[in-house]
């Protein structure tokens, strides 16, 4: 668990190289389901979609023993393969039973945020802010959904991710999209 932590806090710092390395041999360790979905979601990143579809599929599988961690890595596996029905029945099958994780609840956002369903996305990023205050790519999940139809709802919450997480990679770059979009749209007029 520790080295997997360690390849995530490298993912975040944007040493992509150095978490591979440390993710590959894991691939057939005791957290090898983690360990596979890191490596298939960082490979995907990357569009090496030849080395990611195959550690992906690997979590594609249902079983009758699996537990809500192992939908979870289900539907985020489905996810980043576009297989948006299974993401979106794994989901389903755990949101009863996961409203007090916020990783799930703002995960679930993200996929209804993926095919449109703004409200869907509103309401499960809510549901992450019950279960955690402070989370905040729930807060960046509620500004995206927010976007087009309540701008001021979605500076807000973006403004509280800011607060929250001021260095945070994903808060800085949903405010440069946000100022180039503003800087487009004084330019049209």
């Amino acid at each position: 668990a520790k080295a997997i932590g360690t390849a995530l806090v490298a993912i975040y710092e944007g040493r992509d190289d150095a978490a591979r390395a440390i993710l590959k041999p894991l691939v057939t360790d005791s957290d090898r389901d983690e360990a596979t979905l890191e490596l298939g979601l960082l490979e995907m990143r990357h569009g090496r979609v030849d080395d990611a579809q195959p550690l992906l599929q690997r979590l594609m599988q249902v079983s009758s023993d699996m537990t809500i961690d192992d939908y979870f890595r289900l539907a985020r596996a489905a996810r980043a393969s576009g297989e948006m029905h299974l993401a979106n029945d794994a989901y389903v099958r755990i949101s009863g039973d996961a409203g007090d994780r916020a990783d799930i609840q703002c995960a679930f956002g993200e996929l209804f945020l993926d095919t449109y369903q703004f409200d869907d996305a509103f309401r499960s990023f809510q549901d992450a802010l019950k279960a955690d205050t402070a989370w905040v790519p729930a807060y960046l999940g509620l500004a995206r959904a927010f976007e087009s139809t309540k701008p001021d709802e979605a500076a807000a919450a973006l403004t509280k991710a800011h607060e929250l997480a001021p260095k945070d990679p994903d808060v800085w770059l949903l405010t440069a999209a946000r100022v180039l979009e503003d800087d487009d749209t004084a330019a049209t007029k």
